[in-house]
């Protein structure tokens, strides 16, 4: 289904289209986390015939390391799929060998982003309206300037809760780093005109921050069940890598940072050895990815792969042949955060076993969805227990991975959900009168 849309302001020659400008940390061509999401949001919005300007850094993600076709440069502007890139520097911190990032190093990578690209923007024709893409909360920060020198709104779009998240996992604790996080927090919540958020958990977060209700939209991520389904499969991905057709295969996907606490994981499976058809994968990098290594070299975990980050054909197939996905997060994150992969899991059709709170964002998401099974955080013999419990039930892994698939599709529809965002933005422009009343409503005519 491809969208052909007819803006009645694009009707007449005279008035010109909406603008926007997305201010993120990550976007094309990274392949996890805000990326994706990021990438999706301007193409969609650009094919509505918006003028899309995105703000983002040299591509760095997952492994933090900038990749080789861009070191070295300061700014980059191109033109794709309709949309304006602009990049700037942005400081990367190395990867730590254990252990987790400094603060302070994290915090400058936040931050730098916001100096180097807002400089380049000062010169530029105002959008109509700014969606900031968060975490961090600097981007966040950055649009309220940009709001003021512009006089344009701003949304804040959160895929985490900053600083929540941050401390949930350990990585801010009290004192001066955190109360200048909460006070950023609170202007940024306070400064922008509409703040999205991605679950209803999110919208109580920030209701018990005394929020008001009508500055809050829900804008939940999407699955994209389209790009999944035009995927060959490939049968021979299992063969290829090695596995037995008996093997019982268990992955996880994704970032592999403070927030994941795979550390529980490889606890799980050093007291499954005995299990010698399981097989544990790791797919993909993060800041986290050479400590995990070094864990399940300490615990002598034999049957553990760590397969780098796959392109997008390739992920999807990897997921198809595992038996089973796994999600894990450190007991201490209830409504900060929930993984992006989750739907992306879900669309492979394959159950989920979830080591999180139980009271966590993900674990209401999974029962929802009827996907999986939660298990303790924090305790490696739980996480074992349930990998075994649906290792040896065929029926339930069958059941559990038909209902996730059907869940997203049904309620976590990219079409739904991004026409959902254009319009909280296109009435966001036109309160604030930078665009017709009237041009603002949007017909969407759709052709197969």
């Amino acid at each position: 289904t491809t969208p052909q849309v007819i803006p009645s302001l694009l009707r007449n020659a005279a008035t010109k289209p909406p603008a926007v400008l997305i201010f993120t940390m990550c976007y094309w061509p990274e392949p996890t986390g805000i990326g994706p999401m990021a990438t999706d949001l301007a193409e969609w919005l650009a094919d509505l015939g918006w003028k899309v300007t995105v703000v983002t850094g040299f591509p760095l993600m997952p492994d933090w390391e900038i990749y080789p076709e861009c070191r070295g440069k300061l700014f980059e502007r191109r033109i794709r799929n309709k949309t304006e890139i602009f990049r700037s520097w942005v400081y990367c911190p190395r990867r730590p060998r254990a252990g987790r990032m400094k603060t302070w190093k994290r915090l400058v990578f936040d931050s730098t982003l916001v100096f180097t690209a807002v400089a380049t923007l000062l010169s530029r024709r105002p959008p109509d309206v700014i969606v900031a893409i968060g975490p961090p909360l600097q981007t966040g920060f950055a649009s309220l300037f940009l709001k003021r020198l512009w006089g344009c709104p701003a949304l804040y779009w959160m895929q985490d809760i900053v600083p929540d998240a941050a401390v949930n996992v350990g990585m801010m604790k009290d004192g001066a780093a955190l109360r200048l996080a909460r006070r950023m927090e609170r202007a940024v919540y306070e400064g922008v005109d509409r703040i999205g958020v991605i679950s209803d958990g999110f919208r109580n977060n920030l209701s018990a921050k005394n929020i008001a209700p009508q500055k809050l939209a829900l804008l939940p991520n999407w699955a994209d069940a389209e790009t999944f389904d035009a995927t060959p499969a490939d049968a021979g991905t299992r063969s290829s890598l090695g596995w037995d057709p008996a093997d019982f295969v268990v992955m996880h996907a994704g970032s592999m940072g403070a927030k994941q606490r795979l550390e529980n994981v490889v606890g799980a499976f050093r007291q499954l050895e005995a299990v010698d058809r399981l097989r544990l994968v790791f797919l993909g990098g993060g800041n986290c990815s050479d400590a995990i290594r070094s864990e399940a070299r300490r615990l002598d975990v034999k049957r553990v792969v760590f397969l780098p980050t796959a392109a997008q054909a390739d992920y999807i197939n990897l997921l198809r042949a595992a038996d089973l996905l796994l999600i894990n997060q450190a007991g201490t994150v209830i409504d900060a955060l929930i993984p992006s992969k989750l739907l992306t899991y879900l669309l492979a059709g394959k159950p989920v076993v979830a080591a999180v709170n139980a009271e966590s964002e993900t674990a209401k998401f999974i029962r929802r969805a009827g996907c999986g099974l939660i298990a303790e955080p924090d305790r490696p013999g739980a996480l074992a227990a349930a990998i075994l419990r649906l290792e040896n039930d065929p029926a339930a892994r069958m059941r559990l991975g038909a209902a996730g698939a059907a869940f997203v599709r049904a309620h976590c529809d990219k079409t739904v959900l991004l026409d959902r965002f254009a319009a909280v933005l296109t009435r966001m422009a036109s309160r604030a009168g930078r665009v017709p009343a009237r041009g603002v409503e949007v017909a969407h005519a759709r052709h197969r």
